[in-house]
């Protein structure tokens, strides 16, 4: 029996759900600029580092025992890492 109604659209294929067409790749991705890579002694200080609110707004975590800092946050980073009762050495 044949539907009246408006087309079905295809289903979509796994493959086009994890290889979108090329103009939606390059939208998927973006360089946020230059960050300084910290290794901590252990995955708990990163933790503490990473959730406590004075160092937060400047550090991602990367892992178990690292911190992603933005090159343009660093110095407030320092400053609130100090305040958390740790310092950093310049590199």
């Amino acid at each position: 029996m044949k539907s009246l109604g408006a087309p079905a659209s295809p289903p979509t294929s796994s493959w086009e759900r994890w290889h979108p067409p090329g103009h939606l790749r390059t939208t998927r991705l973006q360089d946020k600029g230059v960050a300084r890579l910290i290794e901590c002694a252990d995955a708990a200080l990163a933790n503490l580092i990473a959730n406590d609110s004075r160092t937060r707004p400047y550090c991602l975590p990367a892992g178990d025992r690292w911190l992603a800092v933005p090159a343009d946050a660093e110095t407030r980073f320092r400053i609130a890492l100090r305040k958390v009762g740790y310092s950093l050495a310049r590199a």
